[in-house]
């Protein structure tokens, strides 16, 4: 009926008039156009994936919108908008192509822009795995496009990934239900929690119960900081890692009843903390006839009486060696005949290495290599808060690892040809290399310090002092900083002694050791230079002190490993092996009843081990 009254319209008011009408009727001189009434190609559409199908708690959540427009205009001022339950913080800014004009709120939504006439537009937001309660709930999402050129907003009905996975805990005991068990038996619980994530999980919480209760475990931890007590709160399990947890109780106290035990996870992400539990068998009263304990031998401890030599990489000269000086931080697991130090890397002259501890009884360690490093020769490795340092001295340059050692980055020293060592004080990093001494300011940027000139061989720091040696002809030059104030000229060594090869400085003693080229160890003593050990014809490449005042000095061959006590005399540590026969680069100490070690490293490719000697 409205049809044929337009019609009747027309016939009246003639043929140009009809035409001026249709043209306002049908939009050209009328409202916005709707994308409906442009269709020639089909109606803009809008689709939405998700990756991954299970999300990872820690990890990263993406989703992807892919809006295009088969229209033969424009759309013009869209705005894109998506919501998800449970509400997740972004990791960074939308990313988008084909967006005309676009833009997006600061690590948020909304988008706006345009989407030209026959292309696509795709958007991409990425989310962190991290909410209250997140663990065991799916992430649901919900995607909606508004412009006024579409008829009706492009919605994306709610749609929801499976259900978040946490990190994968397990309780592993060496007492079970079955075994007959004495008073002096030993009960060890070890908690394995796996963080298959590509970031770090921190907040946990790890706690042990025991009924009736023993006393207080012996706990040794690996692959997590924090932990080193239980119960332990606000650790940090590191990425693409196992950790575990191995607490040992003597069973001194309960006779006639089994253990009961239970080990809980917590953490924020978790709405219900994941318990395991278990029992042993009863603990029977000693008799006369019995032994007290159990009578197996006890393992074998390889470290013990004799050097051990292992590769790190065939072919590869071991260059420095790094051992995380924090106390009773032995490697758990079940291997204790092999028990070291959690965290040891070793500089190589071709990239970083961390060492795997064994995972099983008389297996054997082994070694990764670390990303980012390869092609670098490392001549030393050290620790500030979070983030490793190393000097990489064939390309003049600094690593940094912000992951712990996963992964590393270089920082460029501007002019440097060769680095050569690193120390730390007062919050700045000293960076000694061919073309000078360099320092690192806050924002990462290096810059050289015009107050010493020429070559910087070596450097050291204890404190808020600073040691740096000037590389001269005929002698070098040692200088000194205190509380950052300007570097002063210490002096140089007395005949016939001329150039330093290594610096180390102690909490435990005042005085500075000085390795020589060829005349062995010198001190510095309040401002004083003077033979310490002093050994004709030998290099020393470096130098490591323990709490006792002893000092462990690496020689060049044939000088081997040799200790030089408080009072000066010298013990030769090498007998009975071949290590004075290859050039000692390095050595590193760590002082534990349980774990403490002794490591020496060559440029032939050897690094020794043996327990600290008496």
């Amino acid at each position: 009926m409205i049809l044929n009254q337009r019609r009747t319209l027309f016939a009246s008011l003639g043929i140009s008039l009809a035409c001026v009408l249709a043209l306002m009727f049908f939009g050209s001189w009328g409202g916005p156009r709707q994308a409906a009434a442009n269709n020639g190609n089909g109606q803009p559409t809008l689709t939405v994936r998700s990756t991954p199908a299970v999300p990872v708690l820690g990890d990263t959540f993406v989703v992807t919108l892919t809006m295009s427009n088969p229209l033969t205009s424009d759309l013009n001022n869209i705005t894109v908008t998506q919501v998800l339950t449970p509400n997740l913080a972004m990791t960074g800014h939308i990313t988008y192509s084909g967006l005309v004009g676009g833009s997006c709120a600061t690590e948020g939504w909304p988008c706006s822009g345009k989407v030209v006439s026959g292309t696509s537009a795709i958007i991409t937001a990425t989310y962190l795995v991290s909410e209250t309660g997140i663990v065991g709930r799916p992430i649901s999402y919900t995607t909606t496009i508004t412009s006024g050129d579409l008829a009706a907003p492009l919605v994306q009905p709610e749609e929801a990934s499976a259900a978040v996975v946490g990190p994968a805990f397990g309780l592993m005991a060496n007492l079970k239900a079955t075994d007959r068990i004495a008073l002096g038996d030993r009960l060890v619980l070890t908690m394995a929690i796996t963080n298959s994530a590509q970031m770090p999980l921190s907040g946990i919480t790890l706690t042990q119960q025991l009924t009736p209760s023993l006393t207080a475990p012996m706990v040794v931890s690996s692959g997590i900081d924090g932990c080193t007590t239980l119960p332990c709160s606000n650790a940090t399990i590191m990425s693409n890692t196992t950790a575990l947890v191995t607490a040992t109780y003597f069973v001194d106290r309960t006779v006639g009843q089994a253990i009961s035990y239970s080990a809980t996870l917590s953490m924020t992400a978790l709405s219900v903390p994941v318990t395991k539990i278990g029992i042993t068998g009863q603990v029977g009263r000693a008799q006369i006839f019995l032994p007290l304990v159990r009578t197996a031998p006890p393992p074998v401890d390889r470290y013990a009486d004799a050097w051990q030599r292992v590769e790190v990489a065939p072919g590869k000269a071991v260059k420095h060696i790094y051992i995380d000086q924090t106390p009773n931080q032995c490697a758990a697991g079940p291997v204790a005949q092999q028990l070291l130090p959690r965290t040891i890397l070793v500089g190589t002259d071709d990239g970083i290495y961390r060492l795997i501890h064994a995972s099983q009884v008389d297996g054997a360690f082994s070694w990764e290599l670390l990303n980012g490093t390869t092609g670098a020769d490392i001549l030393q490795i050290m620790r500030v808060n979070n983030e490793y340092f190393a000097a990489d001295v064939r390309n003049g340059k600094v690593l940094r690892s912000s992951d712990d050692g996963a992964n590393w980055v270089v920082e460029d020293l501007p002019g440097n040809r060769r680095t050569y060592a690193l120390a730390t004080v007062g919050g700045r990093i000293l960076a000694a290399g061919l073309d000078g001494l360099f320092i690192r300011a806050a924002n990462g940027a290096w810059s050289r310090d015009p107050a010493i000139s020429g070559a910087v061989f070596s450097v050291a720091a204890v404190g808020d002092v600073a040691y740096a040696v000037q590389v001269g002809t005929p002698k070098d030059t040692l200088w000194i900083s205190s509380a950052g104030a300007p570097w002063q000229r210490i002096g140089q060594l007395p005949n016939p002694a001329n150039f330093i090869q290594s610096l180390h400085v102690s909490a435990h003693n005042p005085n500075v050791l000085i390795g020589t080229v060829g005349n062995g160890v010198y001190q510095l003593s309040g401002n004083l230079l003077t033979p310490f050990a002093p050994a004709p014809a030998l290099t020393v490449y470096e130098i490591w002190r323990d709490t006792q005042g002893r000092s462990y000095a690496s020689f060049r061959e044939d000088g081997g490993l040799r200790r030089i006590n408080a009072d000066a005399s010298i013990e030769v540590l090498h007998t009975g092996t071949t290590m004075n026969e290859e050039r000692l680069f390095t050595v590193k100490g760590y002082e534990n009843a349980q774990c403490g070690i002794l490591m020496a490293g060559s440029t032939q490719g050897g690094l020794w081990l043996r327990r600290l000697p008496e």
